[in-house]
């Protein structure tokens, strides 16, 4: 029986400090959208601000795709985690029912 993150509690730049209630996972997908977020944005910020060369584009355009990837292996990885400790849980209530 997985809880739902209720409240979260984050610093002056938003970032999460912990959950008043909720799983790990929850916590850590979120963090990671979070970080995705703030890669955006100092990317839009870098081609908005300044003339970015040819490499530099290439580079941050490589990171925030390498960093999507990630998160949406994360994603699957806690979907998968989150399924078996449900199955878990039911089999270990089946055994003491």
């Amino acid at each position: 029986m997985r809880r739902a993150i209720s409240r979260l509690r984050t610093d002056e730049a938003g970032v999460i400090l912990d959950a008043v209630s909720g799983n790990a996972i929850q916590v850590a997908g979120w963090r990671l959208e979070r970080a995705l977020s703030r890669l955006e944005g100092r990317i839009a910020r870098r081609l908005a601000g300044a003339e970015v060369n040819a490499e530099d584009h290439e580079r941050l355009t490589a990171e925030l795709h390498a960093t999507r990837t990630r998160a949406q292996e994360l994603e699957v990885a806690g979907a998968a985690a989150a399924a078996a400790l449900d199955r878990a849980i039911n089999q270990i209530n089946e055994v003491l029912a």
